[in-house]
């Protein structure tokens, strides 16, 4: 299969002038020994000629204005980034540093005793017992608490 495409290519090449002068005298030997090449090449000059005949008038006529403009605008350099992407972009960080300061605003927060209570533990590492104010203390600390005391 790669072969018959090789052939192919070296045929259109050579059909099309662009094979160096070497090759072009090998694939045309080549063609001199097998009928079937020769028949394929046959038919490939046959069509270009035909596409010729029939799309040579055009060449001559000038290309639509319409064409012209789009190859222009092409031409013009792009922005970096669209606009309407930059929107999106900055929308969604809006939405994201909303969404952070507003759970920063609403997050329910510690009571004070909670490191009132820490740094008088460490104050006294002889294990002297500290009195603290359950009331300012979460449910699991103190379990926590009485559990450590009881071991």
């Amino acid at each position: 299969m790669t072969e018959k495409l090789d052939i192919d290519l070296e045929l259109s090449a050579l059909l099309d002038g662009a094979l160096e002068t070497d090759r072009a005298r090998a694939v045309e030997t080549r063609l001199a020994a097998d009928a079937r090449l020769a028949a394929r090449y046959a038919a490939m000059r046959s069509d270009k000629a035909m596409l010729k005949d029939l799309y040579g008038p055009l060449q001559e006529r000038p290309l639509p204005q319409a064409w012209l403009s789009r190859i222009e605008e092409s031409r013009r350099p792009k922005p970096l980034l669209p606009w309407h992407l930059a929107g999106a972009i900055a929308a969604v960080l809006l939405v994201a540093l909303g969404a952070i300061a507003g759970y920063r605003a609403l997050a329910p927060r510690e009571p004070a005793g909670i490191v009132d209570a820490a740094l008088a533990a460490r104050a006294h590492p002889d294990g002297q017992e500290i009195a603290v104010n359950d009331a300012n203390l979460p449910k699991a600390v103190l379990n926590e608490t009485k559990r450590r005391s009881v071991s």
